[in-house]
């Protein structure tokens, strides 16, 4: 592919599916599930070494490729329904690239080869990339999402990672969020208005949750205070989602936030005690990670409602991971990855509801009720 514009359309390849009506969730009847039909899919292509899907959209998965067998099956990639057949994204003179965050038509990720790396953005096509790197004095980093008009990530100044925003795919309105008083951030989430994701303060070894509204003045340590680090990995208006390692019990615990840190609560479900939890992705009522090393998601400020979708997986899968969630009319469509012989591959799980009337929207944002004490 280097040295030509092009796109690589992989068609007709038959995808691994497993299908099954979810009932509701197995715990007391005051967290019953609502229902769905969840189909899961292995998007993993045939002559690659591994895979993960990382962003969720309207009928497009996304992610990336390492190259196994076949060295053009690399780097960063789409699969689109119906067929999901995956399509590169690897602009021509780069040698590998990843996708990190999408949201519909929008693309965001890393480029590289031996001495160097652009800031990708994408609009569904290898024409379309644009280079978001800030250029002299910062260097380096990633895209972590998109929400728009908003685009959020890292860039390195002086060997440290700073927290850094964009608009409108325009490199020019570069904002360096770090804040004064921090060591290194990274932001790693957006809802659109604001941003969220971990930094590391002065005088500390560990990383905190955090935010920001556009400005490094406006960071906000969301850090809980029972936990020794955690980080925002996820973002909707009004919500956002993460995990905190808890002192007590040395185990990483989801966490959900309502924009302020005393709101936090903590989302571990009581069937996983002892375990780890994670969340990485919010439709602002429905939150998507994993527990126990097995996919699944959460509905509302509810720990107990988690519901394992690492069931509805191909038989085969020793643990799981769900990356990103998105809503498109009447169905979900929930992106990560599974382990395949030691390997993560991509994969998609298709939620459509089957309740009788239907069950909640699932991008209504929760409302928070209690808090921790």
């Amino acid at each position: 592919m280097r040295g030509t514009i092009g796109l690589r359309v992989r068609g007709g390849r038959r995808l691994a599916t497993a299908v099954a009506a979810v009932g509701p969730l197995a715990a007391p009847a005051a967290h019953a599930q609502p229902q769905w039909t969840w189909q899961g899919f292995v998007l993993h292509p045939p002559g690659a070494y591994l895979s993960e899907g990382r962003g969720a959209g309207d009928r497009i998965a996304a992610g990336f490729v390492h190259p196994g067998d076949d060295p053009d099956v690399n780097g960063p990639v789409l699969w689109r329904a119906p067929l999901l057949d995956d399509l590169f994204l690897l602009p021509p003179a780069w040698p590998a690239g990843w996708v990190y965050g999408a949201n519909g038509e929008v693309q965001v990720g890393v480029v590289s080869d031996i001495n160097a790396s652009a800031l990708a953005l994408w609009f569904g096509t290898v024409q379309s990339f644009v280079d978001l790197s800030p250029g002299d004095p910062y260097f380096g980093g990633a895209l972590s999402d998109v929400k728009w008009p908003q685009q959020v990530g890292r860039v390195s100044l002086a060997g440290n990672s700073h927290a850094a925003l964009w608009y409108n795919a325009d490199p020019f309105t570069f904002v360096d969020l770090h804040a004064a008083g921090t060591l290194r951030s990274s932001a790693l989430a957006t809802d659109g208005a604001k941003q969220g994701g971990l930094a590391r303060l002065s005088g500390s070894n560990v990383s905190t949750a955090a935010m920001w509204h556009g400005t490094p003045g406006s960071f906000v340590n969301m850090h809980p205070p029972v936990a020794r680090d955690s980080v925002i990995w996820g973002m909707a208006p009004g919500v956002q989602v993460g995990k905190a390692l808890i002192e007590d019990i040395l185990r990483d615990h989801a966490i959900v936030w309502h924009d302020t840190p005393e709101s936090w609560i903590d989302m571990h479900p009581p069937q996983h005690e002892g375990k780890n939890s994670y969340m990485f992705a919010t439709t602002g009522a429905m939150h998507v990670g994993r527990s126990n090393v097995r996919a699944g998601y959460w509905l509302g400020d509810d720990p107990a409602s988690f519901y394992d979708l690492h069931q509805h997986l191909p038989p085969g899968a020793s643990g799981s991971n769900a990356e990103d969630v998105s809503v498109v009319g009447d169905r979900i469509y929930i992106v990560g990855s599974a382990s395949y012989t030691t390997r993560p591959y991509a994969v998609l799980w298709i939620g459509t509801p089957i309740a009788e009337g239907g069950p909640p929207d699932p991008r209504t944002p929760s409302k928070a009720t209690r808090w921790p004490p």
